[in-house]
């Protein structure tokens, strides 16, 4: 899949703010493959943590802008950790039962989608199954490409970075 078409242009997220993200959404929703890959945290916090999962989602806020709200329950700035959506399952209704919930405040539980706080998380494509290439995955942080695979989410804590333009 081009680079294109998984991030946000960022003159659109300009020109459009948030409605740019929610298209890019429901786009992916609909055509994207979300390839498998395994990833693992040398110190899960939540026994609900697994090896591995069809996805993650990493997620440090709290609320979300606009209408989306909390999309991960438990996440904070406060807190020195991740809190990971973990997809196991492939169905793309139970990832907009997941969404939906989250539209509406709630906080159902979605088959086959698990939450869990961990203090980072090493993402790596899967041990091929035959000769046959592997799709490249790639990773995003807040709608921007940031290249592919492997990859590993950390936590810095107590950071504050101050950048200066002159």
């Amino acid at each position: 899949m081009p680079t294109s078409s998984i991030n946000s242009h960022s003159g659109t997220k300009h020109r459009l703010g948030m409605a740019a993200y929610y298209a890019k959404a429901w786009k992916l929703w609909f055509t994207y493959a979300m390839p498998r890959f395994q990833w693992s945290t040398a110190k899960p916090v939540a026994p609900s943590a697994t090896r591995r999962s069809h996805r993650i989602l990493a997620i440090r806020i709290r609320h979300f802008g606009g209408v989306l709200r909390e999309l991960a329950p438990g996440a904070s700035l406060d807190r020195d950790d991740l809190r990971l959506i973990l997809c196991r399952t492939a169905s793309r209704t139970a990832y907009l039962s997941y969404v939906t919930r989250a539209l509406l405040g709630r906080h159902w539980r979605v088959p086959g989608i698990d939450l869990a706080h961990v203090s980072g998380a090493i993402c790596q494509y899967l041990p091929p199954a035959n000769d046959s290439p592997q799709a490249k995955i790639y990773v995003e942080a807040d709608g921007e490409l940031l290249g592919t695979l492997p990859a590993e989410i950390t936590v810095a804590s107590n950071a504050l970075t101050i950048l200066s333009h002159r």
